[in-house]
């Protein structure tokens, strides 16, 4: 009986040819114009985010590490970009030269702060530029003038852990795991000035100077390095730091529309109110119902509900104790 070659489909276009003859019905064999693939094909189609592995076309995701300030092009199309270096920025292609449907991968595997920004009055998430914290990543995507960021998520849960160091003198940098710990203890005697220096990024620390600073009063400065404003901290002394990733502020400033203050007793040595530059000078409150000044950490003047106290230098200057008021007359 017949027996059948092949089934043709409507809109199919197939050559049929015979390859042996070996009996009455032949052997056939088929090749099938515009369908299947070959090696030549898919390496011919591979483009960005598309590489030929054998007849097939596959995602591909070239990786780059960078640690200099980058612009990233039409041709980074798919890739990922890793910076590794401390504070810097990745600016972002035009989004009208992209187009919509442009993406890229990024993140933060570095030391600093890495900024994302964007050119002209192009958007990323809606503003001109997105910081990534150390370890943030996230997807980016074109939608014309628009960038949109998936996959960058944020912590809803902080654990606080303190840092304790030893300290003498000098400059010390705080590696990526010691900065992590937002409260921070400094100890030791001090011999000179000590600089901590904590990486470039977005933070909030609570330091402690737990510090001996002896009788030259040394300081404990925190810095990022960068040209920013320094915060210097006196031994024995607390202090609320906000870094914007150069400058680090003190956050412990009176709220507007405070009415009053509250301090610390302190002490003859260590005022509760003090001058940066000179923290032995100020006030404080040896005890109950009692205000005190201090004058390069000796008393001067004690006042009671009962009068003032004055204390002078020496036996030539005397000391004047005001109980029950003070009359006209030379003294």
């Amino acid at each position: 009986g017949d027996s059948s070659i092949c089934t043709i489909l409507a809109g199919e276009s197939k050559y049929i040819y015979i390859t042996d003859n070996p009996d009455e019905y032949g052997t056939w064999g088929i090749i099938a114009f515009g369908v299947g693939s070959s090696n030549a094909d898919a390496v011919t189609l591979a483009g960005y985010g598309l590489k030929a592995i054998g007849t097939t076309l596959n995602q591909s995701s070239p990786v780059n590490l960078f640690s200099n300030d980058y612009t990233a092009l039409d041709a980074d199309r798919a890739s990922l970009y890793v910076w590794t270096g401390g504070a810097g920025t990745l600016t972002l292609p035009l989004g009208s030269t992209v187009g919509n449907d442009w993406f890229m991968q990024v993140r933060n595997s570095g030391t600093g702060l890495l900024t994302i920004d964007c050119q002209s009055t192009d958007t990323f998430n809606g503003s001109g530029s997105v910081d990534l914290q150390q370890s943030d990543s996230c997807f980016i995507a074109c939608a014309g003038g628009q960038f949109y960021s998936v996959g960058l998520g944020k912590n809803t849960q902080f654990n606080f852990s303190q840092f304790t160091k030893q300290v003498t003198s000098g400059t010390y940098t705080l590696t990526s795991s010691e900065a992590s710990n937002v409260i921070q203890k400094y100890t030791g005697t001090l011999t000179g000035n000590v600089i901590i220096i904590v990486p470039p990024t977005v933070q909030v620390y609570y330091i402690q100077n737990a510090t001996d600073g002896t009788v030259a009063n040394y300081t404990v400065t925190i810095s990022t390095n960068t040209g920013g404003g320094d915060a210097t901290i006196d031994s024995n002394q607390q202090a609320t730091l906000i870094c914007d990733s150069s400058n680090l502020v003190n956050a412990n400033t009176t709220l507007a529309g405070s009415t009053s203050i509250g301090l610390i007793n302190g002490s003859v040595s260590s005022p509760a109110l003090y001058f940066s530059a000179e923290p032995t000078t100020g006030i404080y409150r040896a005890g109950i119902g009692q205000f005190d000044i201090s004058i390069l950490g000796v008393n001067r003047l004690a006042v009671t509900a009962s009068g003032a106290s004055v204390t002078g230098n020496s036996a030539a200057t005397g000391t004047g104790n005001f109980i029950g008021g003070v009359f006209g007359g030379t003294f």
